[in-house]
């Protein structure tokens, strides 16, 4: 099979950011099949900027793996502003559709959001080439950006929910990532048979043993280390754990450690210079591989939500790479996807959400078990995620989804190409 891959960010293992992306187009390509992935040169996380080749405006990769990355230009100056946001992505979706009118015919198309722009390129060219469109929706636009407060024009929520439902009905399939995120998209009127839960998981390179003699963390030896990892951006609630570590200021046995960059992070060092927070550190962003090896290394994971409804129907990455490196974790969430999986897991302690005094007590109970009860903790927490979220099982799944895709568009013709060869079959 022939799979056109658009997504806005895409990362390898030794950069910055997730690797789901990563992870399906390898396994896709080990079992035979064609891989082309249309993505920006600017890494969402860092910044850093991939080159284009001389006198174009992308750059060609043949990874190793088995598939091509297709990396194009993008405005890329956009930190700090929505309408600039806005440019980046739209200069994305102008440049994916019209680079790839000109590839080879592929068997389907899949474009995965967030942002929801990477469906419009991805509608466009399966029309274009008459194949199958899968839409995945890792994020509800506009209800993620809304609920962060990134977007209140009431013109532009409401323009975004009509350009969400134009992609969910042009859609052949649509993919999601959590089941409450499924409902979201059904209140749109979407058939349910239409839709597949297909989640963030595990990568298969994620074993704890292998990270043993690599440690990022060396500086804060002999201290119990409360490690974050991912995007500091307003809606990851960091602030909750700098405040649940100014209330822990007198124990100097434990360090608060954040790996990860965003918009927020200035504030949230800000916080920590502000209170004197000789405890609480910023490592910047690091590659996957070494912050999984961060986590291997760690005492706990933290993990920090809202309690709006939104937040109740995610499961970011972290939630399944803490147990992966064997990390028992503490959870800020209101019940939803982030609870039941700590609850199901058994992997780690939950607490209420936006409440640093909760945060810091949870934290201070978990830190304070036994040593066999905490990894009793981590060793649950791994054996659960390997058992329901490992990434090459869910690529093979994902890849049902394109061939139930591409063998109902083949019936649809063969109906109509028969229909049109027989007279009789003809209306009157």
């Amino acid at each position: 099979m022939r799979i056109l891959y658009l997504t806005q960010y895409f990362n390898l293992p030794d950069q910055a950011g997730g690797s789901r992306h990563y992870q399906f187009a390898r396994a896709w390509a080990r079992a035979g099949h064609d891989v082309s992935i249309l993505c920006g040169h600017v890494n969402y996380k860092t910044g850093a900027v991939v080159p284009t080749e001389p006198g174009k405006t992308y750059s060609v990769e043949h990874h190793p793996d088995g598939f091509k990355i297709y990396r194009l230009w993008v405005y890329h100056r956009f930190q700090k502003s929505f309408k600039k946001r806005l440019l980046y992505f739209a200069s994305y979706a102008a440049h994916s559709a019209f680079l790839g009118s000109g590839f080879d015919r592929p068997d389907v198309v899949f474009a995965s959001s967030t942002p929801l722009t990477v469906g419009l390129p991805g509608l466009a060219l399966a029309r274009r080439f008459r194949v199958p469109f899968v839409f995945e929706c890792r994020d509800l636009w506009p209800e993620a950006a809304v609920a962060a407060g990134v977007m209140k024009n009431p013109r532009f929520i409401r323009g975004a929910k009509n350009l969400a439902d134009f992609l969910y009905r042009g859609a052949d399939e649509i993919v999601t990532v959590t089941e409450r995120m499924k409902e979201g998209i059904l209140v749109y009127g979407v058939p349910e048979a239409k839709v597949t839960l297909v989640p963030n998981g595990v990568d298969d390179w994620m074993i704890p043993e292998s990270f043993r003699d690599q440690n990022p963390l060396a500086r804060f030896a002999g201290k119990k280390i409360c490690l974050y990892v991912g995007a500091h951006g307003v809606w990851n609630y960091l602030g909750t754990i700098v405040e649940a570590a100014a209330r822990l200021r007198n124990r100097d046995d434990i360090a608060f450690v954040f790996v990860g960059d965003g918009d927020h992070r200035p504030a949230l060092e800000a916080m920590a210079r502000e209170q004197k927070l000789d405890q609480v550190h910023f490592l910047g962003a690091l590659p996957k591989d070494q912050a999984f090896a961060a986590m291997v290394h760690a005492d706990l994971g933290l993990i920090t939500s809202s309690g709006t409804a939104h937040y109740q129907q995610i499961l970011p990455n972290k939630t399944f790479d803490y147990p992966a490196a064997e990390l028992p974790m503490v959870i800020a969430a209101a019940p939803g996807e982030m609870a039941d999986f700590i609850r199901d897991s058994e992997g780690g302690w939950l607490c209420p959400p936006e409440d640093p005094r909760a945060l810091a007590d949870t934290i201070v109970a978990a830190l304070d078990r036994p040593e066999a009860e905490r990894r009793a903790a981590a060793r649950a927490g791994r054996a659960f995620v390997l058992e329901h979220y490992y990434r090459p099982r869910l690529a093979e799944r994902l890849l049902g989804v394109f061939e139930r895709a591409v063998e109902r568009r083949r019936g649809t013709k063969r109906g109509l190409e028969a229909k049109v060869g027989n007279p009789s079959s003809r209306s009157n």
